[in-house]
């Protein structure tokens, strides 16, 4: 995780850099078709991977449901207010990790403190939001994103790709603190107590 601080005429804005698992591949989940129903789908990895770099620069949405494409594409403002929803951040850095089962890894910088305490608290569910074709279960074409969901999770509402979770949810290393001897002795600390595992 990285921060990054800017600073206004009022408060400094520190936007938190999370890495997360966005989407896991080569399984199945429960998807919500356009029809509103839920469907187990099986997320066949090669439309993923011909679509990667597609995430980048894609919205994240904080609110509790994705919003209708359709109508995003007539009204986005009608759309987000109508899912209570905010847009909170771009995508970054979208890339596949082949190790295991196949997944999306990507960066979301976030600077939205109901968010952040979210994470904090383990309690910050992940779903993207896409179009893409489904045959006999199974993605069988270019998946073509749309936005990262980020929700609170509550006994009802969980992601539907149970692989979706963020990396690095507690470690800030604070800017007004930060000095670059600190943070060397920091990472050599950690460096050695790696080499007794």
């Amino acid at each position: 995780m990285s921060d990054t601080v800017l600073f206004s005429e009022r408060e400094p804005l520190i936007i938190k850099e999370h890495t997360a698992i966005i989407q896991s591949l080569g399984r199945s989940a429960t998807s919500t078709g356009p029809d509103g129903e839920k469907h187990d789908v099986y997320l066949t990895p090669e439309p993923y991977e011909q679509s990667l770099d597609a995430w980048n620069g894609k919205i994240i949405i904080y609110g509790q449901e994705h919003p209708n494409l359709d109508a995003w594409e007539k009204d986005p403002v009608a759309e987000l207010t109508r899912i209570r929803g905010r847009k909170i951040g771009v995508v970054k850095n979208a890339r596949m990790d082949k190790t295991g089962h196949k997944k999306i890894l990507a960066e979301l910088p976030i600077s939205d403190a109901e968010v952040e305490a979210l994470m904090a608290a383990g309690t910050l569910g992940l779903s993207t939001g896409f179009r893409c074709d489904i045959e006999d279960g199974r993605i069988k074409s270019y998946v073509r994103p749309h936005h990262v969901l980020l929700f609170p999770e509550t006994q009802g509402a969980v992601p539907g790709d149970k692989g979706t979770w963020f990396l690095n949810q507690d470690r800030d290393f604070g800017f007004s603190e930060l000095d670059a001897d600190a943070l060397a002795r920091e990472w050599d600390a950690l460096a050695k107590e790696y080499e007794k595992v």
